[in-house]
């Protein structure tokens, strides 16, 4: 299934929201009674199967976006280009203020993708950190684990993946992330 960050106004700081100690797994049927029951995909027919890749994919997209028209490859400027109205996909930070996660939390198992943090927009709430991470923006104690994180644009740093306070990714695939500033796939900042 696909789910959307959904909100009538296209200049949009909502995400899907993680909370501490609360982890969130994709990739299932709906059939499961336990984790472990996730069906992999060994695509290359070696007997490997990657750790991000699900038979049942779990899709968290962007508002206003559309994989299938909105993905386009600018020849000129050899660069993905893609536009939607969300800053981030997830938020899986406090909200700005609150405080740090305190208990280790996982999102595991989805595939991430659409967000635009190049907005150029001067009514943004730069709390919300609008230029970095379109895809994750990711703080202390999170973890990224067995995800994709694809067609993502910032206007910052982390395109697909903006991590601070030592968030980690680990067994994920990121891949076609456009940003202006550094890190297309993952940019990491040792924020205090």
């Amino acid at each position: 299934p696909t789910l959307r960050v959904a909100n009538d106004n296209d200049k949009s700081p909502l995400a899907f929201r993680m909370y501490d100690n609360v982890d969130v797994y994709g990739g299932f049927a709906g059939t499961e009674k336990e984790l472990a029951e996730r069906e992999m995909v060994d695509e290359n027919n070696d007997k490997v199967a990657r750790p991000w890749k699900f038979k049942n994919e779990t899709v968290l997209s962007a508002n206003g976006f559309n994989r299938r028209t909105d993905v386009n490859w600018n020849e000129t400027n050899k660069e993905w280009t893609f536009k939607s109205n969300s800053y981030h996909v997830v938020w899986f930070a406090p909200l700005p203020g609150g405080n740090d996660f305190l208990h280790e939390t996982r999102l595991n198992g989805f595939t991430i993708e659409g967000g635009y943090s190049a907005q150029n927009d001067n009514e943004a709430d730069v709390s919300f950190m609008p230029d970095n991470g379109a895809g994750v923006y990711i703080g202390a104690n999170a973890h990224l684990q067995n995800c994709i994180v694809r067609y993502c644009n910032s206007k910052g740093n982390g395109a697909g993946v903006y991590a601070v306070k030592g968030g980690t990714v680990g067994a994920s695939l990121i891949y076609n992330n456009v940003p202006t500033g550094n890190g297309g796939g993952v940019y990491a900042e040792d924020k205090a």
